[in-house]
């Protein structure tokens, strides 16, 4: 579930037992005085059995460092596949002991979390089908190959797209995700995540819920209405319903009052189940990446 991180470490002591372990730092030089002005980016950490992954670290002149990259394509290579809750403690230990670090000395500053989905259906039909999340519209990041639908506050980014065109894969795979960018969104919500010690599966748990919440707020068109069906007024207001700037005006109390009419709506007129369906596999899919074989209450160990 987890696949992007950004961490820091913010012990002096791990921070020195970490560059001990690491070449390839450039320290710039005063030449008048011979001064060494501090340590500047970059090196990276690779996982040996698979030379084309890595972990980047970057060391500023103020003596913070940053460990960033993806989990999930450090351990596998890829990030279609299923990465479980083994899976983490399986990267996490492995690139803390390239560190000597303990997990707990690791601070995340931000973190990616969410789901590879197999549907029945196309892919880009539900991308079609998106109109808003939470009352806000989403956005199209286009770029060549595949298109990114999200969505962006100040404290996290939801990103929804066809993860299956993009490694050009055999089967349909909707990828959902939240980028958390500031700890506050999710220490709003009760979910205490501080250092990587804290990716265990009571709090992967609530990050799971927050997933399957996230998705109760999307706003989906079902395009199986006929409006032959319906009556003057019905037009309008489905016409109404699938504009996304007709959401984003409106007060809370009347957006949901809105919203529940265009469910009722589309649960008469409609027949479309996607959004039903996603539901399902995401919670489906959870369940399976915390249900693992290993004891999934065990705490990351301190290396």
């Amino acid at each position: 579930m987890i696949d992007g991180i950004k961490f820091e470490i913010f012990s002096s002591v791990a921070l020195e037992r970490s560059l001990m372990s690491k070449e390839g730092f450039i320290r710039p030089l005063n030449m008048q005085t011979g001064e060494l002005l501090g340590i500047y980016n970059r090196t990276i950490i690779t996982n040996e059995n698979l030379a084309s992954t890595k972990m980047d670290i970057k060391l500023y002149p103020s003596g913070r460092m940053y460990i960033s990259g993806s989990l999930h394509k450090y351990l596998k290579g890829e990030n279609h596949s299923g990465f479980n809750l083994h899976d983490l403690k399986q990267a996490i230990r492995h690139i803390c002991k390239q560190l000597m670090v303990s997990p707990s000395e690791c601070r995340i500053t931000q973190m990616e979390y969410g789901v590879n989905l197999k549907t029945s259906f196309e892919v880009s039909k539900f991308l079609d089908r998106l109109i808003c999340i939470k009352n806000n519209p989403f956005n199209i990041e286009y770029s060549t190959k595949m298109n990114y639908y999200y969505s962006k506050t100040t404290d996290y980014k939801i990103k929804i797209y066809d993860k299956g065109l993009q490694y050009n894969l055999p089967y349909q795979l909707l990828r959902i995700e939240k980028k958390v960018t500031d700890s506050r969104a999710l220490r709003k919500k009760g979910i205490e995540i501080f250092t990587l010690s804290d990716l265990d599966y009571d709090h992967l748990k609530l990050l799971g819920r927050d997933l399957l919440k996230m998705i109760d707020q999307i706003i989906f068109d079902d395009k199986s209405i006929l409006d032959s069906r319906l009556s003057g007024n019905q037009k309008i207001a489905l016409e109404k319903y699938r504009n996304p700037r007709h959401w984003r005006i409106r007060g809370k109390d009347a957006a949901f009052h809105a919203r529940k009419a265009f469910e009722l709506l589309k649960e008469k007129f409609g027949s479309e189940i996607h959004l039903k369906e996603v539901k399902k596999l995401t919670e489906k899919t959870i369940n399976n990446l915390l249900n693992t074989t290993t004891n999934a209450n065990t705490l990351l160990l301190k290396i």
